[in-house]
């Protein structure tokens, strides 16, 4: 086990910093309106239901769907540890202009979102933008409903593994410290674990309509857009100390007496 701590201390590390920012404004979002989709549609009465119950409900859809992600993305990470170096080979190139790509993409999001910045770069407004990931959301859910009619928890991790398919630059940063590993079980623990880690930030995301006061979730969809604006320009730091452009930021510490590193960027 001690020859994998250096994998699961960087997930412990930079990932928790990172999933803080990069998912609250990017999974958060998707996750809250799919949970929302699930609310009330049990059955009669359903909308009346106690604060309690439709806690529970939102709660247990977040849960449902990180499960289905835990599924596909434990396949995933056992098939790079699998693969192991080559797979590691393959996918540090890809990391390295993928990371950039989606480091611009990230800031342009949060532009989008920032209403004023849209208007006078006559930009599509923020409402826009939410259309199409709602279309998204739409066509998925048509596909899912095929498989699992009734809402609810099954529909939401059938959700949650194909949501798992899609490509994330944290997910292929994790999917590197799979490969690394050179071992189909931690491949796949370090990747559930990527899943644990975001499991708190989306289950407050699925339930602060009833958890939070309307100005606390007004705050929240103000600051959302600056979220994901820093989380594009730290991706584009850590890009670009990848790439050899800039230096590393680490910080080195002891962790049961191994000397380890975290890196910032």
């Amino acid at each position: 086990m001690e020859e994998y701590l250096p994998q699961y201390t960087q997930l412990l590390g930079l990932g928790l910093l990172w999933v803080t920012v990069h998912c609250s404004g990017m999974c958060g979002p998707i996750v809250g309106s799919l949970v929302a989709t699930q609310s009330g549609a049990h059955g009669p009465g359903e909308a009346d239901a106690s604060w309690f119950t439709q806690l529970r409900q939102r709660a247990g859809n977040v849960l449902a769907y990180q499960g289905g992600r835990a599924l596909t993305y434990a396949l995933i990470g056992a098939a790079a540890g699998l693969a192991g170096a080559a797979a590691e080979a393959f996918i540090g190139p890809l990391t390295k202009v993928a990371g950039l790509l989606v480091a611009v993409a990230l800031v342009g999001a949060g532009l989008l979102r920032i209403e004023p910045v849209a208007k006078r770069l006559k930009l599509p407004s923020g409402s826009s933008t939410s259309s199409a990931t709602g279309k998204f959301l739409g066509n998925v859910m048509r596909r899912v409903r095929r498989l699992a009619p009734r809402r609810g928890p099954m529909q939401m991790m059938l959700i949650g593994a194909v949501m798992g398919l899609l490509p994330c630059m944290l997910m292929f940063w994790v999917l590197g410290l799979s490969a690394s590993t050179a071992s189909p079980l931690h491949g796949a623990l370090i990747m559930v674990g990527l899943v644990a880690l975001t499991t708190p930030v989306l289950l407050f995301a699925g339930t602060a309509p009833l958890v939070c006061k309307p100005a606390v979730r007004q705050l929240g969809e103000k600051i959302i857009p600056y979220a994901i604006i820093l989380s594009g320009l730290w991706l584009g730091l850590i890009s670009a100390a990848a790439n050899g452009w800039i230096d590393h930021l680490h910080v080195p510490f002891e962790l049961f007496g191994e000397k380890l590193v975290i890196m910032f960027w």
